[in-house]
């Protein structure tokens, strides 16, 4: 049996096979769509970037993903419109204007350092410990209510987590971009120098090591 796609929506939709190359958990169709589509919205305008945010939907549980314009988003044209009309908006629609002058801010002083800082001071700690404090719950103590509340706090926890993931997304992404960008004045391609950062981040290898000290031990 082939089953038939129909759009989640208006507008072009897209099969994101870069986080999931089969289906879905229905925790993760919870959690992706409100966590991505809140971040950006709230982040985009800061960093300047021209667009509302990116929305999230399954379907068959496929992940796929909408780029929302600042004009007319839920009422997409069969077309793109013509290049002219979009030189014109984007210099004469206020919010355009706006994004512009956050766009130019970003480039000229990126707030990623600033945010990097912020992570290793009271982000990744204030994370720590919450999920801590979660894990030391006694879930055999329980009653049925108490069990379902420490679980409603749990979603909840992954929730707002899932949505700083997100924002977060938005600092580390300008500076690659960047790299790239200099990599292809330098005659380096993109692929080599994204090879070259795969394993890179202390925080990506942590969990790996750990899993290595692991099975040396029991071994």
């Amino acid at each position: 049996m082939v089953a038939e796609f129909v759009a989640p929506g208006p507008g072009h939709w897209q099969l994101d096979r870069s986080h999931f190359t089969g289906g879905t958990t229905p925790i993760m169709r919870w959690l992706l769509p409100e966590a991505v589509e809140s971040a950006y919205r709230e982040q985009w305008p800061l960093l300047g970037i021209p667009a509302e945010t990116l929305s999230v939907a399954f379907v068959e549980g496929f992940m796929y993903t909408r780029l929302r314009p600042l004009i007319r988003a839920d009422r997409p044209s069969a077309k793109a419109p013509p290049t002219v009309l979009l030189k014109v908006a984007s210099r004469l629609h206020p919010e355009f204007r706006r994004r512009t002058r956050a766009a130019s801010r970003t480039l000229e002083a990126s707030p990623a350092p600033a945010v990097i800082e912020e992570w290793h001071a009271s982000i990744r700690p204030d994370l720590v410990a919450r999920n801590l404090a979660l894990q030391d719950v006694d879930l055999g103590a329980l009653d049925a209510p108490g069990l379902a509340d420490h679980v409603d706090r749990v979603l909840a926890h992954l929730r707002s987590s899932f949505e700083e993931h997100f924002r977060l997304h938005g600092y580390d992404l300008g500076p690659i971009g960047l790299l790239l960008l200099a990599g292809a004045e330098w005659g380096l391609a993109s692929a080599e120098l994204l090879t070259a950062l795969a394993g890179a981040s202390p925080s990506t290898v942590e969990p790996r090591e750990a899993l290595a000290r692991i099975r040396a031990a029991v071994a």
